[in-house]
């Protein structure tokens, strides 16, 4: 059996799909990778935001091969401990400190991309 290799030494951007085929076989490509796309951050709650209550912050993001999530807090220095390395950032009894402006980033091998702010505005009860 014959072993042929190929390599590719020019630039991608940020948006690229990557995937590869045989020579002769280009209707069966690998599956494609790429770099993250620009994360959606949501909160899930009923109604206002009060200290005590359980609160969850969601990121996501499409990706492939799949992102690492992380969570920050805005004018909280990065280099400090992330408050999260999950998709998601969970307040099991959130208090009005918590207040704030969250975002999270999502990286893989091919890329890194951070999303919008979320402010959480908690009300003292």
């Amino acid at each position: 059996m014959k072993e042929e290799t190929s390599l590719y030494s020019g630039q991608f951007n940020p948006g690229d799909n990557i995937s590869c085929a045989l020579r002769g076989h280009e209707d069966y490509r690998s599956p494609s990778v790429y770099a993250p796309k620009l994360p959606s951050v949501s909160v899930r709650l009923s109604g206002e935001i009060t200290e005590g209550s359980s609160v969850t912050l969601n990121c996501s993001s499409d990706a492939n091969p799949a992102a690492n999530y992380t969570w920050y807090k805005k004018n909280v220095n990065p280099d400090l401990q992330p408050l999260s390395k999950d998709p998601q950032l969970v307040f099991i009894s959130i208090q009005s400190s918590d207040s704030g402006e969250y975002y999270c980033t999502t990286e893989n091998q091919l890329g890194k991309r951070t999303s919008e702010y979320i402010f959480i505005d908690v009300k003292c009860e």
